[in-house]
């Protein structure tokens, strides 16, 4: 049997690709990007153009593999209701 590696899941609902913008935005792509390489990194948001809502994707994201899973998909994040 393998051991198992730690898992690091990150629950925030925005898009790791996505323009959003503020500081938990970029804290959030910060510690995807310097976490240590031991540990598996996944996160589970809103999706944007192209993702399926509730699916699991392997994606890249600052040269790190991550899993994804988008809970819903926001068209524009940064888009202000009058």
């Amino acid at each position: 049997m393998q051991p198992t590696r730690p898992v690091l899941t990150i629950f925030y609902h925005f898009d790791p690709w996505g323009r959003g913008i503020g500081g938990i935005d970029t804290l959030i792509r910060s510690q995807i990007k310097y976490a240590p390489r031991e540990l598996d990194v996944r996160v589970v948001g809103a999706g944007g153009a192209g993702d399926k809502a509730g699916e699991w994707c392997h994606r890249d994201l600052h040269g790190r593999e991550i899993r994804f899973l988008p809970l819903f998909i926001q068209q524009e994040a940064n888009a202000r209701s009058h």
